[in-house]
């Protein structure tokens, strides 16, 4: 079924005279990294790397550290 999805996307970016990079072109993965998430059959989960460096960064103890740490996550 997903090699039908995939042809059915190749035709019609090919019927509007869209090209394709073939170097740059990623198909039958079974997961992505997209906008710091990670995408997949599981779900969408954000980036291990992220949520590590945000669970290193040390507690705030005050109003402008927590700013501060709000900020730094976004």
């Amino acid at each position: 079924q997903h090699l039908q999805h995939v042809n059915q996307v190749l035709a019609i970016l090919n019927k509007h005279k869209f090209q394709l990079n073939p170097p740059k072109c990623e198909i039958f993965r079974t997961s992505i990294d997209y906008l710091g998430h990670t995408i997949s059959n599981d779900g969408v989960r954000p980036l291990q790397e992220r949520i590590e460096k945000i669970l290193s960064l040390p507690q705030p103890i005050s109003l402008h550290q927590a700013n501060a740490f709000i900020g730094s996550i976004g």
